[in-house]
């Protein structure tokens, strides 16, 4: 009760081809927040405003965009 029906760590094909040909972009840094949702940064600097608003948010109770 409560396994997967497959392997734990048996990728599937969507992931073996991403990390085969991963995605060009210029994003090195992220956060990702509770809900699921993930904020991405190009630079340290933006990344850590990111940070700031989304603990500042996080405190008020209210969410980033």
């Amino acid at each position: 009760d409560g396994l997967p029906p497959s392997a734990i760590s048996n990728p599937g094909w969507e992931a073996i081809q991403a990390a085969l040909y991963p995605e060009k972009h210029s994003h090195y840094y992220f956060i990702s927040d509770t809900d699921g949702s993930t904020i991405f940064a190009d630079t340290e600097a933006q990344h850590l405003k990111n940070v700031a608003a989304l603990r500042a948010a996080k405190e008020n109770g209210t969410t980033i965009d």
